[in-house]
């Protein structure tokens, strides 16, 4: 979250509400019987574990698969370049778009 709230992001910073469990740990080390959408089910985990599972939310991840295709909760960082400057106006688009 620092890159985004530095250099006058602050702005952003309200969006960002925690960090979402580790299911894999959570299940001892065992990588669940069904990996695909694993990081949306932990994003899921964290919205029901903080009555919050009616709001609208975003995601940024580098990891295409932990999603459902076409997400529109999946905003997806390159993992190459990691968040960059041209990210952060996309997705405060994103963000002005959708009223989340």
């Amino acid at each position: 979250m620092s890159l985004v709230t530095r250099d006058g992001g602050e702005r952003f910073a309200r969006y960002f509400v925690g960090a979402i469990p580790d299911l894999i740990c959570a299940s001892g080390g065992r990588m669940p019987p069904d990996e695909y959408r694993l990081r949306e089910k932990e994003c899921l985990a964290w919205l029901a574990g903080n009555c919050c599972a009616d709001r609208r939310w975003l995601a940024l991840d580098d990891v295409h698969s932990g999603f459902r295709f076409g997400s529109e909760n999946l905003y997806a960082v390159d993992y190459r370049t990691g968040l960059t400057e041209l990210d952060v106006g996309a997705i405060a688009a994103k963000l002005r778009e959708s009223s989340l």
